[in-house]
């Protein structure tokens, strides 16, 4: 028995080959698999010290098998994480989370000196930046923090870290 080949100038030419087609391109398009990345969960937050939000603070969640996500917290103090693309979130799991501000300080003796920044002036002469933690380092040291977090899959997610001097 020979097969039937219909033309493409029939009308009824291949209904079910289109649709099946059609079908399989959605559900992959829609799996997420051809990245290869693990499935991330949208998270913000908000960050605060002495019950003031903190601006300029760069927030990082570390996680033991997946890359870190990270973001910068706004004159608000909120944040909201990137892992692989712009504000895409993180993946779920817990999290160690560290907390870091940089600020100016006088001396390279200073207590609290965390960063050695070299940089050129105009004239070509080289001078020290150095930066010290606006919080307190035990938030900024990932051996040391007290902050994690726990997200949740396919949920978004507000958290809320209120440091403190302790």
């Amino acid at each position: 028995m020979a097969a039937t080949v219909k033309s493409k100038k029939d009308p009824h030419w291949p209904p079910f080959s289109t649709l099946f087609l059609s079908s399989c391109l959605a559900v992959l398009a829609g799996s997420g698999c051809h990245s290869g990345r693990p499935e991330t969960v949208a998270v913000t937050g908000t960050v605060t010290y002495r019950g003031q939000p903190v601006e300029g603070a760069t927030v990082t969640f570390y996680a033991d098998k997946n890359r870190p996500a990270y973001g910068t917290t706004d004159a608000a103090g909120r944040f909201q994480l990137t892992t692989f693309s712009p504000n895409d979130g993180v993946v779920a799991g817990t999290h160690k989370v560290t907390i870091v501000k940089l600020k100016p300080v006088a001396a390279r003796n200073a207590p609290g000196v965390l960063y050695v920044r070299e940089i050129k002036s105009d004239d070509g002469k080289t001078m020290a930046m150095l930066l010290g933690g606006y919080l307190p380092e035990r938030y900024g040291n990932l051996l040391k923090t007290p902050l994690t977090a726990t997200i949740h899959p396919r949920s978004t997610q507000e958290l809320q870290f209120a440091l403190d001097e302790g």
